[in-house]
């Protein structure tokens, strides 16, 4: 991440506004011994030359960037770095605090250590106060005369020397106060060594009470992470009765020498303690600017500020964070400066007084790194309010913390490839929702289903099962339009039943002719042997001419399932490629390609049907080379038949009629397959829209085995139906009222004004019977609207899946406004997984206070360690008790007051919400007159009493800052 550790400063050389990221976790390391110190000096190098050159190496090439430079009872180590500082080149950007290390009188634990005690000083504080101070501090050792001593080197040394003396807490806590008052531009730091669960030798109440005022009076303590929960508990001391402040601990190197240096020194190590060896850290990570300031704010958020390990806290990925975006604005106009804003990696809040451009920024922030998201949620009155993009000579940049670059007017040199994403909320988005009108349930849906598709098996389920819907969704035009066509050759081949006649009357007709043919044979002098033979070869006949009819009828079934075939196979195959272009993996591509192969080979099947084709031409050709010889065989009867041509024609007469039976039986036997044919078709199709049904409830199912309870926040999901789009697409558009009313008289159905009512459990009863009403004709269609039509628009999909919000078993459609408007924001913020940058304009807006105070605000502290998050408010508890990391000031030039900002229309100031010196010079820009905490105060309406609140929330008695 590209983030400038730069803090906010009043207006450089040559610079314009300032732009601090604000807050950032570094390390930092308040208790580090230099060269030279009062007591136990280990510095020493071999060739006894000056260790101060080799001390300032270490902390140039350290990452560590604040020390608190540490000596016994004395600030000379301090003065001494400071003056030599100046001239080294590497230490500009590392802060220095002078600390001084004291011990105080008192023990509490087995081995009689006493106290430790350092006083971290602000910087900026007079190096000759602290000496005054420290020469009004009485020590508890007196000096060979009996007179009083004070932390000065004369007296120190006259009463044994730096590690023999002490002061008293009460004597400590009386100078600080009369020597600085109540602005303690100071520190007190306790070492938690000894004060801990064991603080105290056991049933010694005193001792214990020593120990807990002790704690009482330190600000923060020097240990290690094993400490911190023992030191954030409220219920620490052993008066139950006293609520103790939960107080920052931090870990520091504590070094004396230069192997402490060489080891601790902004590094992990390890420490032995009995058999085992303990991770320990030569520094902490503190989140704060690097100034006295930023180091009050751990006493504040003891548990947000402060971190242990050795990797940064609260690290994001740098391509899921916005590094800093800028306006470019070539308009010659001076609407905006060209300086790009720092946002800060946790939170950054935007504050201004009204139309000051903090909407303006976020909205163009969103817009230029997802336009789509912008304009899906905002208003077109409220884009049309920021216009300024309209001119070719304005764009806006936003720069990631990779690098990369996304611009409102993107051009071919930018590197960013449109793929870096946002969640949007902007004014009034919740209200909007919050109405539960069909668009917003369908927003909502939407969104809750994309949290729970981010579970990798569901998703894979639900993917499955949407393939399943869009399949069957394909598959029924298809099989209604098959239903109309069988329909259509059935109606065809009754038609063609009814012209081949009557079977009884062709039947009845052929006994006549088949009698009076027996007559002729008779008559025509054949004996009865030759009358028998002619008859066996004539029926002979007959059987093979019915075989060559239905072997030539096999080889049109054959021939039309072939081009049926082939014609869904060539669908298939695209269905098959364009899956195969999905497979990622090679191996696996040419595995399914080949095996797909093997199973539907098309060519095999052609070589099959051909074959086929071939051997009913081989048999039709053998009955023919067979009546052939029949026909050779009746000749001799035949000529001694002495009415022979009577015959012939009466035979063939009978072979006419025999032939209108033949097809008769065979147009009966292909209506009745097409019949049966037609029926399976219908129920094909309604089996396909009940697959759709099932479909969902699996997906439902699926959701309900595996979605997860957030918290207070739960989420059911039912199978929902469009109704008013089913009665307004089919029942209105297409269906014939009337008919509907002679069919239909169930009221639980349909209303009296014949409206549909959906019932989960009635509902695949209805579109069955519906369906095969409109096929059969029973309903007709409205004008202008085909059967088919109307048969495919009843089948379409209308279901969806409703999700049911409840928070605290409360539905979220029984909520009030406010509440509603909270339980929203954490269904799209709390729920999702994604990590992209969260930008909200004004939730306070769809928030009551109450869900503000008491819910908003720890939300946004809990969800801003794992995701970036920019807030347009006015409200100060999202400011100050949100404790946001990042603040950007905004302001509008007036048109009375011209001089108001430094030069443009619209600037913005940024820093951290430490950030602060009182108001300076009014001739200055307005954003320059004060520190970021003044603006916060002077321009959100109880912001300073939202400082108070934040200070005293541990009963942190003591006026920490002056406003």
């Amino acid at each position: 991440m590209s983030q400038s550790d730069t803090s906010t400063s009043l207006l450089g050389s040559g610079s314009l506004l300032p732009h601090g990221p604000g807050s950032l976790w570094r390390k930092w390391d308040l208790q580090i011994h230099v060269p030279g110190a009062k007591h136990a000096d280990q510095y020493k190098l071999s060739d006894k030359s000056d260790p101060w050159s080799a001390f300032i190496n270490y902390l140039v090439n350290t990452d560590v960037s604040v020390f608190g430079v540490t000596d016994y009872y004395s600030i000379e180590g301090y003065k001494t770095l400071a003056s030599r500082a100046e001239s080294v080149s590497g230490l500009e950007g590392k802060t220095f605090f002078p600390c001084i290390e004291l011990r105080l009188s008192t023990s509490v634990n087995d081995s009689l250590e006493q106290h430790n005690c350092h006083l971290i000083f602000d910087p900026g504080t007079k190096t000759e106060d602290i000496e005054g101070f420290l020469s009004k501090l009485p020590l508890v050792n007196k000096k060979p005369n009996e007179a009083n001593a004070y932390c000065v080197d004369k007296d120190i040394v006259a009463c044994g020397g730096y590690g023999s003396v002490s002061v008293k807490q009460e004597d400590l806590k009386e100078t600080l106060t009369s020597c600085f008052g109540k602005d303690r531009p100071y520190l007190i730091a306790g070492v938690a060594s000894g004060m801990g669960s064991n603080r105290a030798t056991p049933n010694s109440k005193i001792k214990k009470s020593l120990a807990d005022s002790f704690d009482d009076f330190c600000d923060l303590f020097f240990g290690n992470q094993s400490n911190t929960e023992y030191y954030l508990k409220e219920d620490r001391y052993e008066d139950k009765q006293r609520r103790a402040r939960p107080k920052p601990v931090v870990a520091t190197s504590d070094c004396h020498d230069f192997a402490g240096c060489e080891s601790k020194l902004g590094k992990k190590f390890f420490e032995k303690q009995g058999d085992k060896d303990l991770e320990r850290y030569g520094f902490s990570w503190i989140k704060a600017d690097t100034t006295f300031e930023g180091l009050r704010q751990i006493i504040h958020e003891p548990e947000c500020r402060v971190s242990f390990g050795h990797e940064k806290p609260d690290s994001k990925k740098p391509y899921h964070l916005i590094d800093k975006v800028g306006f470019i604005d070539n308009t010659g106009k001076d609407d905006f400066p060209v300086k790009h804003i720092a946002v800060n990696p946790n939170l950054t809040t935007i504050v201004g007084g009204k139309s000051t451009g903090k909407s303006l920024l976020l909205h163009y922030i969103a817009k230029t790194i997802n336009e789509d998201e912008v304009a899906g949620k905002t208003p077109d009155y409220q884009n049309s309010r920021y216009n300024f993009d309209e001119s070719s000579e304005f764009d806006f940049e936003v720069v990631w913390g990779d690098g990369s670059r996304t611009r409102l007017k993107p051009g071919e040199t930018d590197r960013d490839d449109g793929a870096r994403k946002i969640l949007y909320i902007p004014q009034n988005y919740l209200n909007k929702l919050s109405e539960y009108d069909a668009r917003g349930r369908e927003d909502i849906n939407k969104f809750v289903k994309s949290v729970l598709l981010q579970d990798d098996a569901v998703r894979g389920e639900y993917s499955s099962m949407l393939n399943n819907v869009r399949e069957y969704s394909k598959s029924i035009p298809a099989g209604i339009n098959d239903l109309y066509q069988l329909k259509t050759e059935i109606q065809e081949q009754e038609e063609g039943l009814r012209r081949l006649g009557d079977e009884s009357g062709i039947r009845q007709y052929l006994s006549q002719l088949q009698k009076e043919a027996t007559d002729i044979k008779s008559r025509s002098g054949l004996s009865e042997s030759d009358i028998a033979k002619y008859e066996n070869l004539i029926n002979r006949g007959r059987g093979i001419r019915e075989q060559v009819s239905n072997l030539r009828e096999d080889g049109r079934r054959l021939s039309g399932f072939s081009e049926m075939f082939q014609h869904q196979l060539e669908g298939l195959e695209e269905v098959k490629n364009a899956l195969l272009s999905q497979i990622e993996d090679q191996n696996i591509r040419e595995k399914f390609a080949e095996g797909y192969g093997n199973i539907i080979n098309l060519h095999a099947f052609k070589q099959l049907v051909k074959d086929s084709l071939e051997l009913i031409a081989n048999k039709v050709g053998l009955h023919e080379r067979e009546m052939g010889k029949l026909r050779k065989q009746l000749e001799p009867l035949m000529k001694k038949v002495k009415l022979q041509d009577e015959l012939k024609e009466k035979n063939k007469e009978i072979d006419g009629e025999r032939g209108k039976l033949d097809a008769i039986s065979s147009a009966k036997k292909n209506l009745k397959t097409n019949k049966s044919r037609y029926l399976s078709k219908q129920d094909e199709v309604i089996k396909l829209y009940g697959g759709i049904l099932s479909a969902y409830i699996s997906m439902r199912d699926d959701f309900k085995r595996r979605r997860d309870n957030f918290g207070d926040l739960s989420i059911n999901v039912v199978v929902g139906f469009d109704s008013e789009g089913f009665q307004r697409d089919v029942v209105d558009g297409y269906l014939n009222k009337q008919d509907i009313k002679r069919r239909f008289s169930d009221t639980t159905v349909w209303t009296e004004e014949y409206v549909y009512s959906y019932d989960s459990r009635k509902h695949p009863g209805f579109i069955k019977e519906t369906f095969e009403s409109i096929v059969k004709g029973d309903i007709k269609t409205v004008s202008n609207r085909s059967p088919k039509d109307a048969a495919t628009k009843l089948l379409e999909d209308y279901f969806s899946l409703d999700f049911k919000i409840e928070y605290k078993g409360d539905k979220l459609d029984k909520m009030s406004p406010g509440k509603k408007g909270l339980v929203l924001l954490r269904l799209l913020i709390d729920l999702s997984k994604e990590e992209w940058p969260i930008l909200l304009d004004q939730p306070e807006d769809d928030l009551d206070n109450r869900s503000i105070y008491n819910d908003m605000v720890s939300f946004i502290r809990e969800k801003k360690r794992s995701r970036q998050i920019l807030v347009v408010t006015h409200n100060p508890n999202l400011v100050v008790g949100s404790d946001s990391e990042g603040i950007v000031v905004a302001n509008q030039k007036g048109q009375e007051d011209a001089a108001s900002n430094q030069k443009y229309k619209f600037e913005y100031v940024s820093g951290a919400l430490e950030n602060s010196h009182e108001p300076g010079k009014k001739r200055l820009p307005i954003l320059m007159r004060q520190g970021i905490r003044q603006h916060v105060c002077e321009i959100l309406e109880g912001g300073e009493e939202a400082f108070r609140k934040r200070e005293d929330k541990y009963d942190f008695g003591r006026s920490v800052h002056k406003m």
